[in-house]
């Protein structure tokens, strides 16, 4: 439509796990752009949010004792309120860091497991690789349990951040935490972590608390893309496509996936 949104109606086989889709676009100069989404089957419904599990406990933004190891699982909740477990592992992909000592994650036989020793301390995140509306990164925090310890949320925590210029390479913007007016110090009161902070679009940090502090409060900040200035072969202006193509994908039931693809463009000048 005149918005740039358009749909496309595809049949999927119920009896796999996920699908690959490939949506290919050309703009008016020839440039094609591709944009790959897993889906997983219609069997799960829609994702209302994602919790980490450890040893058949929710966990999630909470704080493990780092003495042990832990089995992790990530479960969804569905809009229709069931809680179902992803157990197909190329579906999640699990990442760590450490503040301290030498904490691991291993895969054993098809299930995750979190090495925490003694004195170790830093965040576990859970991403599920399947386009959602709940499927943001979730966290766990380990390291020595204090019951002194201050919790922080996103009434209690101010973040600065600015929106930063695309670069083609990871962005890693300054920021600064506040706890009810008092600046806080990386790596001492709290540890932070980025997904999606590469392509141009909304980037997330996680703000995951240390030593006294505990809790975990998530910000966004927007990567900006370049316009190009440059004159076009016939010197005359058109209007061509943002190479990002920002997708929705909904699964219903009937085993039918509707793909949404909102096209921004830009304008080149003579």
């Amino acid at each position: 439509d005149k918005d740039g949104i358009f749909s496309i109606e595809i049949s999927v086989d119920k009896s796999l796990d996920s699908h690959k889709l490939v949506l290919a676009m050309r703009d008016k100069v020839g440039n094609v752009t591709e944009k790959e989404v897993q889906v997983i089957n219609d069997a799960m419904g829609s994702i209302d949010e994602l919790m980490i599990y450890a040893d058949d406990k929710d966990v999630t933004n909470d704080k493990l004792a780092s003495n042990k190891d832990y089995e992790l699982t990530l479960r969804a909740k569905l809009t229709n309120g069931d809680v179902v477990t992803i157990n197909n592992a190329t579906l999640v992909e699990w990442s760590h860091i450490s503040a301290e000592g030498n904490a691991a994650i291993s895969k054993k036989s098809g299930k995750v497991y979190l090495s925490a020793p003694s004195g170790s301390e830093g965040i576990v995140t859970a991403k599920l690789l399947v386009q959602d509306n709940g499927t943001y990164p979730v966290s766990v925090a380990f390291g020595p349990t204090n019951t002194e310890q201050i919790l922080l949320t996103k009434d209690n925590l101010t973040v600065e951040i600015s929106d930063m210029p695309y670069t083609g390479k990871e962005v890693i913007p300054d920021i600064k935490v506040l706890y009810q007016g008092v600046e806080l110090v990386k790596n001492s009161d709290y540890i932070v972590s980025y997904k999606d902070n590469i392509e141009v679009g909304v980037a997330t940090v996680i703000i995951l608390g240390k030593g006294k502090y505990t809790g975990q409060v998530i910000k966004t900040f927007n990567i900006i893309g370049k316009v190009d200035t440059g004159s076009n072969a016939g010197g005359n202006t058109g209007d061509l496509m943002n190479p990002i193509i920002y997708m929705t994908v909904l699964i219903v039931a009937g085993g039918v996936a509707f793909i949404l693809a909102n096209k921004r463009k830009k304008k080149t000048t003579p």
